[in-house]
């Protein structure tokens, strides 16, 4: 068996936590026994410095080396270019991006930083709401503690599904996780990936009215756009169709009401513009990863006034 290569780039101002957090990892793994696939595997951590590491050859957000950014970036697109999977954490997709092996294809991380990570370019996809995405050759985890999420599911692509079940349980970490949408701020759907003037007046008429039923060719009309035009824009703006959203907004909306009152299921179905509470149910099942309850019951105030 060829053996694995765990390498990890430490870049000026990554988390130490996530460096320390993966060699204990990988130690723990190789104790349980061999990989059962071979390779090189580069770990990209995330960032400490809030924002960015790199805009591409320059320093992005952070005061660093444009020499340094040129030589990592340099790193990455050779390591991947040898056959190796680059997989980063957090801000540490903006290296992915700026290296340009994301080739078009969907990134994610922490949920607060899809505006930054979409502005290193035109062809930057960002799905943020996701906790791991794998494309094969290059993986991409949400914010920062995902790192385990990361490392755990390295461990399952190369150890199997058993050790990493059991580096799991040592860990006491749920690898059940699958979406980041619990641990964002109720309301961020509405804050775009990149911005756009032309949906300006879409924008504010939506606002008004997201719980009513919506008709494209009304929203449209509403944006001095046609409904093909708004589709475009719209995607390109919010990373999502405007069909799509409308339904991330409307769960956004039943997350506060979780959160924020005692109403019923059924009430909250009908104050998000649905008539089904079955159907809205399997909606934010999908989109959040939990049941209705189960969010109530972390994020309820109800809940934590009671202690």
């Amino acid at each position: 068996m060829t053996e694995l290569v765990w390498e990890i780039v430490e870049y000026p101002g990554c988390l130490q936590s996530c460096v320390w957090g993966w060699r204990e990892l990988y130690a723990m793994a190789r104790r349980r026994g061999e990989s059962v696939r071979g390779g090189r595997v580069v770990l990209i951590p995330a960032y400490g410095g809030g924002g960015l590491p790199t805009s591409g050859g320059g320093a992005g957000d952070r005061e660093g080396d444009r020499e340094g950014d040129r030589a990592i970036l340099e790193r990455l697109r050779a390591a991947h270019g040898e056959g190796a999977v680059i997989a980063s954490v957090c801000a540490g997709s903006a290296w992915i991006a700026a290296a340009g092996l994301d080739g078009g294809r969907p990134l994610t991380t922490h949920w607060s930083l899809g505006p930054a990570l979409a502005a290193l370019g035109p062809g930057v996809r960002v799905a943020a709401s996701e906790l791991v995405i794998d494309h094969g050759d290059i993986v991409s985890a949400g914010g920062l503690m995902a790192w385990v999420d990361l490392g755990l599911h390295l461990v399952e692509r190369y150890w199997g599904g058993t050790i990493a079940d059991d580096c799991a349980r040592t860990l006491v970490w749920d690898r059940g996780r699958k979406r980041q949408t619990p641990y964002s701020a109720p309301g961020s759907a509405w804050i775009p990936l990149r911005a756009d003037q032309a949906l300006d007046r879409a924008v504010a008429w939506i606002s008004a009215r997201f719980t009513e039923d919506i008709r494209l060719d009304e929203w449209a009309a509403a944006g001095a756009l046609s409904p093909r035009s708004l589709q475009r824009h719209w995607t390109a703006a919010f990373g999502l169709s405007p069909v799509a959203w409308l339904q991330r907004v409307r769960v956004e909306e039943a997350r506060r009401l979780l959160e924020r009152s005692d109403a019923p299921w059924e009430s909250i179905t009908r104050s998000c513009g649905y008539s089904d509470p079955a159907t809205f149910r399997g909606l934010f099942e999908r989109e959040v990863g939990w049941t209705p309850g189960r969010y109530r019951g972390e994020y309820g105030i109800l809940n934590r006034e009671c202690f």
